[in-house]
């Protein structure tokens, strides 16, 4: 299995997923827990991350 975060838009959509949660299809993860994951937010954990791809372009273009 594999987690991806998402951003709900409006209401509708948390419905859908709802569902699908309850067809047993997903699971819907309270935002603290995905926050705790490795002892870090996920907004840092996102932010390194593009940070690393910002880096890596850099290094394949020849920039840095």
């Amino acid at each position: 299995m594999s987690t991806a975060v998402i951003e709900i838009k409006n209401d509708v959509a948390y419905g859908f997923l709802n569902q699908l949660e309850r067809m047993n299809v997903l699971r819907v993860v309270s935002e603290q827990r995905i926050e705790n994951i490795n002892g870090q937010k996920l907004s840092k954990r996102i932010a390194l991350h593009e940070k690393a791809i910002a880096l890596l372009q850099q290094i394949i273009s020849g920039k840095v």
